[in-house]
């Protein structure tokens, strides 16, 4: 008889509970090959817990039908964090994807990491209080990124932003760990919009997507065969910041010229049509508001001037995408940000500009927007908080199994 060491029994029935609950205890002795009593003991070692539940009678098993179990996913949660500058956005959240309580701290301006520091811990500290039963996993942190709201036009950016990580590494994180004793984990917020659509969205189950940000920036967050990525230094996916157009002069805040985000952006595609209207351009648009919605009404409206430069700002946001795609071969490209409230005619446009310039071979993938998951990036925090605690990546095979069609 093989033997097996018990950790690793426990992870993986851990993990084909949570691929494939409810299911009974013979289906799991039959799909990790362990005996039925160490099945047996170890799912009454979850029940007690409170990891698992008994959810009945399976449906699909021929013959006599078996108690299953499943993982208890209201009772396993994790608080996942997001930072901006001086702000961040904390959630607890269930292992099912419910977010029990939002928290958002807002700094001064001015606001210094020991400030930020102890204002974060407050807001974990009032998450924590609603826990109550639940088994807590642990505090998942994303790195802040770069807000093209936050900087001027080729103001050096790359040390600020190392030394603001820098602090979410060597002081946050260890002082959150000291003070509520939980495993802490700095993640590459890159990652946290694929993350969270993995695990609860229109990406669900996919191993190889990217996620577009369509908002104050243009960025892409990455998930290539089962893995996310976030680079060397923590910011892979700046799709903004590849530079499409050689002839263009004006610098973007990087200090480039030619980004997609002079072009594409919408602050960008605002400033632009803001221009026009004072060089005296023809449009039913007052000079007030050039807010996403008012496009929208102008584009609907048949409005030649926001016509021209929503479609040449679709165009190279569409440019930039179809060049990810050739390089990455994704299934899916998901798109998000408040630019999406620009309608019809934009997304008309940006998917032609995808598909016009993506290489034959690489076409066979789907477009889809996901509009809420800007809103819900702390939960990616959070749910990869869960992939740690169940081990989800050293046992990737067991999901690999829904691929090949195993059933419980």
């Amino acid at each position: 008889m093989k033997s097996y060491n018990r950790d690793f029994q426990r992870y993986v029935l851990l993990n084909l509970i949570n691929a494939f609950g409810p299911i009974s205890r013979t289906k799991l002795m039959e799909m990790s090959g362990f005996r039925l009593a160490t099945v047996g003991e170890i799912a009454k070692e979850l029940l007690d817990e409170g990891l698992a539940v008994e959810a009945g009678l399976s449906a699909h098993s021929t013959g006599r039908r078996r108690p299953t179990v499943d993982l208890n996913r209201r009772a396993i949660c994790a608080v996942g964090i997001s930072i901006a500058h001086n702000r961040a956005t904390a959630v607890l959240a269930r292992l099912d994807g419910t977010i029990v309580r939002e928290e958002v701290c807002q700094g001064d301006p001015g606001c210094g990491p020991d400030a930020l520091t102890e204002l974060i811990a407050r807001c974990v500290e009032r998450l924590l209080a609603d826990v109550g039963d639940m088994h807590m996993v642990g505090i998942g942190i994303g790195d802040p990124l770069v807000d093209p709201a936050g900087y001027q036009k080729g103001s050096p950016i790359s040390a600020n932003y190392r030394h603001f990580n820098d602090w979410v590494h060597l002081r946050l994180n260890p002082m959150l760990e000291a003070r509520f004793g939980l495993p802490v984990r700095t993640l590459s917020a890159v990652t946290l919009p694929a993350l969270v659509e993995r695990q609860y969205g229109t990406a669900k189950g996919s191993d190889n997507f990217i996620c577009v940000e369509l908002s104050n920036g243009i960025g892409t967050s990455i998930y290539c065969n089962g893995t996310p990525i976030s680079g060397a230094h923590g910011v892979a996916g700046e799709l903004g910041h590849t530079v499409v157009d050689l002839n263009a002069r004006e610098l973007c805040y990087c200090g480039k010229a030619g980004c997609v985000e002079t072009g594409a952006s919408f602050p960008e595609l605002a400033r632009s049509i803001a221009a026009a209207i004072e060089r005296g351009a023809s449009t039913s648009l007052g000079h007030g508001d050039l807010s996403p919605q008012a496009l929208r009404k102008a584009l609907e409206a048949g409005d030649s001037l926001c016509r021209h430069y929503v479609d040449r700002a679709a165009r190279l946001a569409g440019t930039a995408i179809a060049n990810a795609v050739n390089l990455l071969n994704p299934e899916r490209i998901v798109l998000y940000g408040y630019m999406l409230e620009l309608g019809g005619f934009y997304l008309d446009r940006l998917g032609e500009a995808i598909r016009s310039q993506t290489l034959e071979l690489s076409r066979d993938y789907e477009i889809c927007t996901s509009p809420e998951l800007e809103s819900r990036i702390p939960l990616g925090a959070a749910a990869e908080m869960f992939t740690q605690f169940l081990h989800s990546d050293e046992y990737r095979w067991v999901y690999s199994m829904l691929k090949e069609g195993s059933t419980p």
